[in-house]
C-alpha cells in the first residue's frame, strides 16, 4: 500500500490515473482527503489498511470511506471514462473493505484501488476550467448537487449549474455558498489547469464546516488534432460539430452535393496542448496563393482572422518590376503556408483550447462575382480579377428572372483589376480588355 502525499510523483501506469492526479493535487497544495493506493499486483494488506484508517479517522472497527477505481485507462488525454469503472462509498468494516476492494478490482483490467475518508458533504460537484462544450478559455463551468455527487459525476443527475465568463456569473443558477468559496474554487481550477497545461475537469466537495475539498482532477478530453480534405460526404461528417454549421462548410457541402467544383480545401483541427499538424499542401501547388481562415473560434475581437500565403516562393517583386502594367498592392505577411496556418491557429488559441482552420487554394481568376437571390429573381455583381478589396472594384450588374433568364444588365469599365500572384495581391491597370459575357449568361 502506498500513501499519497504529493512529495513523490506517482507513475500513472503503476497506480492509475486517479491516484496519479491526486498526487498532483497534493503537490499543488490543494485540500485533498488522505489517500492510500493499492497497486494492481499487490496483495490486499488488510491489517495495514485498518491501522491507517484508525489513525486517520480516529475510529476503529468501522470506517466511512470511498473505495475507488484507479485504472491506467481512465483520466487520460484521450478518454476520461468517468463512471466507467466501479467505486463504492459507505461505512465498511474489515470484511467489507476486503469485499469492496475485490469488487472494484473486478470492474476493470489491471485495476489499482484508491482508499479515502468520505467527506461529509453539504455540496458536491464538478467544475471545468473552460467551457466544456466550446473549449473557450474565458469561461468556466460549475455544476453541483446537495450531498454526495456520485450521480452527478456519472451523468445520471443534472443538479444545478453556473457558467462564469471573465470573472462574472453569466448564465445558470445562483451559487448557494459564499463568494469566498466560489473564488477558492475558480482559483483552484486556474492552478490545476496551469499545472496540467490543458483544461481541467475537477471534482470537489464543500463540507459541513464550509471548507472546500478537491477530491479528483483529470484533463478535459479535447478533440484529436487532424487534417481533413473536403472531398466526400464522409469528410464533412468527420469535422468537429463546432464548425459543421459554418457558412464556408455549408457552402462546400452544398456544392459537393450539387456537383459544383470548388477550389480544394483542407480543414485542420488542432488542440493547444497537442503538437501542430504536419500536413502537406502539395495539391495546392498550381494555385495563385492560399487563404488560411479561422473557422473556430469564428471571430477574434469581432473580426475574421485570415492570412494569405505564397505557394511556390515565386519572385513576384522581380516580375512586377519588369512589367509596368502590374504593381504589388499587398505582400503576404507570412513566408509560406505553414507560417500562415500557425499565425491563424495562434489567434484561435488566444481564446480557445481548440483552433480550426480552413486552408483553401486561390485560383487564378479572369472574373469573380457574387450571386444574390431576390424576390424577382437573381442579382449578379461581377468584375474582372478578384474582389480584393471588396467595395473598391467597379462591378457590373446583371439581373436574372426566377428561371435564370437575362432581364437587364449594367456594364461598367474598371479602372483597376486585382489579381493574386503567389499569395501577393497585385493590381493591373488598365485591364487588357473589358469584361464581356454571352447573352445567355
Amino acid at each position: 500500500m502506498l500513501l499519497v502525499d504529493g512529495n513523490t510523483e506517482l507513475d500513472r501506469q503503476a497506480v492509475g490515473g486517479k491516484a496519479h492526479y491526486l498526487g498532483l493535487l497534493m503537490s499543488l497544495g490543494m485540500r485533498v482527503p488522505a489517500t492510500a493506493v493499492i497497486p494492481p499486483s499487490d496483495d490486499v494488506p488488510t491489517r495495514e489498511i485498518c491501522e491507517w484508517l484508525t489513525d486517520t479517522l480516529r475510529t476503529d472497527r468501522k470506517w466511512d470511506i470511498a473505495i475507488r477505481s484507479s485504472s491506467a485507462e481512465e483520466d487520460t488525454l484521450t478518454s476520461s471514462k468517468a463512471g466507467h469503472f466501479l467505486s463504492v462509498l459507505g461505512t465498511f468494516d474489515e470484511a467489507g473493505i476486503r469485499e469492496g476492494i475485490a469488487r472494484v478490482r473486478r470492474s476493470g483490467p489491471s485495476m489499482a484501488v484508491v482508499l479515502q475518508p468520505l467527506i461529509g458533504a453539504r455540496l458536491s460537484g464538478v467544475a471545468f476550467s473552460c467551457d466544456p462544450l466550446t473549449y473557450r478559455r474565458d469561461r468556466l463551468s460549475i455544476a453541483w448537487t446537495e450531498g454526495l455527487g456520485d450521480q452527478l459525476v456519472q451523468g445520471t443527475e443534472h443538479g444545478q449549474s453556473l457558467l462564469i465568463q471573465q470573472g462574472h456569473a453569466s448564465v445558470g443558477d445562483s451559487w448557494p455558498e459564499s463568494d469566498e468559496l466560489l473564488h477558492q474554487l475558480t482559483k483552484a481550477l486556474s492552478v490545476i489547469e496551469s499545472a496540467m497545461n490543458r483544461p481541467a475537469d475537477v471534482e470537489w466537495v464543500i463540507d459541513e464546516e464550509h471548507q472546500l475539498w478537491i477530491v479528483q482532477a483529470r484533463p478535459v478530453v479535447l478533440p484529436a488534432s487532424r487534417a481533413v480534405r473536403l472531398d466526400s460526404e464522409q469528410s464533412f461528417a468527420s469535422l468537429p460539430a463546432l464548425v459543421q454549421g459554418h457558412p464556408k462548410i455549408r457552402l462546400r457541402r452544398d456544392a459537393l452535393r450539387a456537383g459544383v467544383t470548388m477550389a480544394p480545401a483542407l480543414i485542420e483541427t488542432c488542440s493547444a496542448s497537442q503538437p501542430a499538424i504536419e500536413s502537406s499542401h502539395e495539391e495546392f501547388g498550381v494555385a495563385a496563393g492560399l487563404s488560411v481562415v479561422l473557422l473556430y473560434p469564428e471571430r477574434i475581437e469581432q473580426s475574421v482572422v485570415r492570412e494569405f500565403s505564397p505557394v511556390r516562393g515565386f519572385d513576384v517583386s522581380f516580375f512586377t518590376r519588369g512589367c509596368r502594367r502590374y504593381a504589388i498592392r499587398r505582400y503576404p505577411r507570412v513566408r509560406d503556408s505553414i507560417a500562415a496556418k500557425k499565425a491563424v491557429q495562434s489567434a484561435g488559441f488566444s481564446v480557445s483550447w481548440l483552433s480550426v482552420t480552413i486552408v483553401q487554394a486561390i485560383w487564378r481568376a479572369h472574373a469573380t462575382g457574387i450571386v444574390r437571390r431576390s424576390d424577382r429573381g437573381y442579382i449578379i455583381d461581377i468584375a474582372q480579377g478578384h474582389f480584393v478589396p471588396k467595395g473598391v472594384v467597379e462591378t457590373s450588374t446583371i439581373i436574372l428572372s426566377p428561371d435564370r433568364k437575362p432581364v437587364s444588365s449594367l456594364w461598367r469599365e474598371q479602372s483597376i483589376v486585382y489579381h493574386f500572384m503567389d499569395g501577393h495581391v497585385v493590381t493591373e491597370s488598365p485591364p487588357d480588355s473589358q469584361l464581356q459575357l454571352t447573352p445567355e449568361v
